[in-house]
């Protein structure tokens, strides 16, 4: 059974150990070493998203799917911000079609402002939400920092081979 370390908090939820360790942290007392860990690999698509997030579910794994930062179990989360994406993108192209009036005639003939605007703004708040979780924005991976792999080294690489590999054709 999975031990919660707390019920109630205060601020921002703390990172993943994984994030942490990527951005440099070495204070142990801050690092979760009993993290629950994931299966690498990616989540199916789920069939039944909106018209059209599919073709940015494709676009999310193609991008963010190679690094690793995405995971079977983030599926939720990337319906959340494809779906979300997709809702943004059909209102604004609604405002565009009814004339981009920030301010429309309300029931009572007074100027009021545009409805769509409201939903526009909560479509593109739960996009850069889900966006932010999944680190679609460049501010969330801003902080983490990847050491490059060193170039293999051939004489190492022979150095490791078994013996029998080792051997040197020659006169």
């Amino acid at each position: 059974m999975a031990a919660r370390t707390g019920n109630s908090r205060v601020g921002p939820m703390p990172a993943p150990t994984k994030l942490k360790l990527l951005r440099g942290e070495v204070k142990k007392d801050r690092l979760n070493m009993d993290e629950p860990q994931v299966a690498p690999g990616l989540p199916p698509m789920p069939p039944d998203m909106l018209e059209g997030a599919d073709a940015v579910w494709a676009h999310i794994m193609a991008t963010l799917g190679p690094t690793g930062a995405i995971t079977p179990a983030d599926g939720e989360v990337v319906r959340h911000y494809c779906e979300a994406t997709v809702t943004y993108r059909k209102l604004i192209a609604t405002y565009k079609d009814t004339g981009e009036k920030p301010v429309i005639r309300g029931r009572g003939g007074d100027v009021v402002t545009n409805p769509i605007l409201s939903a526009i703004d909560k479509a593109r708040t739960a996009a850069q939400v889900a966006g932010r979780e999944i680190g679609a924005s460049p501010a969330s991976r801003g902080t983490i920092r990847v050491k490059a792999t060193p170039t293999a080294d051939p004489f190492e690489q022979f150095l490791n081979q078994k013996p029998a590999a080792r051997r040197v054709s020659g006169g």
